[in-house]
């Protein structure tokens, strides 16, 4: 059973390594908020067309380990899970090598969370802003072509938001 989401994020947030003018804190709040209501979604699975059989990646020339995982897991290969909404693939590359339902469970995947975040993220792009984290996220880069403003837009409601009730 996962512990509490809060009491989870609160023991593991230090691990962030956000910019010193981020809450590390508000970050894994605000994801788990627009990703999964905050936990109230954390169960369900998100398919990631992009990553199903005929979508771009699963094409794609460097698409050789989703091939092989879809093999293996169908379809769950090409979810999101957690509170977080963590791409399966996406734990994978970061060195998740256990059965995609595993990180429906917040425990499991809030490491793997931190490890992208900071990987992907926060060793890249250290003067990144809020925006930037919520483009990253959802899209995989502050810096392409697609920009997913409405996505951005609700993150940062979210992070201000936390903010303000982590500080009342």
């Amino acid at each position: 059973m996962d512990e509490n989401l809060n009491d989870l994020i609160a023991k593991n947030a230090f691990q962030l390594r956000c910019p010193d003018d981020i809450s590390q804190v508000v970050v894994l709040h605000a994801l788990a908020a627009v990703e999964s209501a905050h936990g109230a979604r954390r169960l369900a699975f998100l398919h990631e067309p992009a990553y199903c059989y005929k979508g771009f990646y699963y094409k794609s020339p460097n698409g050789e380990d989703l091939r092989r995982l879809s093999q293996v897991y169908g379809c769950l290969a090409h979810g999101s899970y957690s509170s977080w909404q963590l791409l399966y693939m996406a734990a994978y590359e970061e060195g998740f090598r256990g059965d995609p339902c595993e990180l429906r469970n917040d425990c499991e995947a809030l490491p793997w969370v931190i490890h992208y975040l900071n990987r992907r993220i926060f060793d890249r792009y250290p003067r990144i802003s809020i925006s930037g984290i919520a483009d990253a996220w959802n899209s995989g880069s502050p810096r392409d072509a697609r920009i997913p403003q409405d996505y951005i837009d609700r993150f940062v409601r979210a992070y201000e938001k936390w903010t303000s009730a982590l500080t009342s």
